[in-house]
C-alpha cells in the first residue's frame, strides 16, 4: 500500500509540474526518500504509468529521468489480512501435517478396516 500511495503522490506532483525528473529531483522536492522513490518508480514502470528516459549528456545521476505517461494509476491493491493464515499455521503446527484429504481423494481409508478372522493369534512359549 505504501508504494501505491507514493505513486499517487508522484502523479499529483507531475500534474503540477509535468517536466521529466530525476530521482534526486524527487528527493529534493521532499516527496520521497531515495529508496521509496526507486521502489515507486519501478512500480509505476511495471504498470505503464511512468516512463524512463535515458539521456546522453550530463552527470551520471542526471542521465536517467522519468516522466508520467498520462496513464491512470492501477487500481489499489487489495489489503490482505494476516490473522486467519497465521491461525491456520499455528493449528497445523500443533497437530502436525495431515494427509487425510489426500488419502480420501485417492480412495484410501484413513482408518484401517477390521477384517474378519477365523482364529485369534496366539503366542506359544517355548519354555515348557
Amino acid at each position: 500500500m505504501k508504494t501505491y500511495d507514493n505513486l499517487q503522490r508522484l502523479i499529483a506532483w507531475w500534474r503540477e509540474s509535468p517536466e521529466p525528473a530525476t530521482i534526486t529531483t524527487l528527493v529534493k522536492a521532499g516527496l520521497l526518500t531515495s529508496g521509496d522513490a526507486s521502489n515507486t518508480i519501478q512500480y509505476g514502470m511495471r504498470h505503464g504509468v511512468i516512463q524512463r528516459i535515458d539521456l546522453q549528456c550530463g552527470r551520471p545521476s542526471e542521465r536517467t529521468v522519468y516522466r508520467w505517461t498520462g496513464q491512470p494509476s492501477p487500481p489499489a491493491p487489495i489489503e490482505r489480512k494476516r490473522g486467519p493464515i497465521a491461525g491456520a499455521k499455528a493449528a497445523a503446527a500443533q497437530t502436525g501435517p495431515s494427509f487425510d484429504a489426500l488419502l480420501s481423494a485417492w480412495g484410501i481409508a484413513t482408518v484401517p478396516p477390521r477384517l474378519p478372522t477365523t482364529h485369534s493369534p496366539r503366542q506359544h512359549s517355548l519354555d515348557g
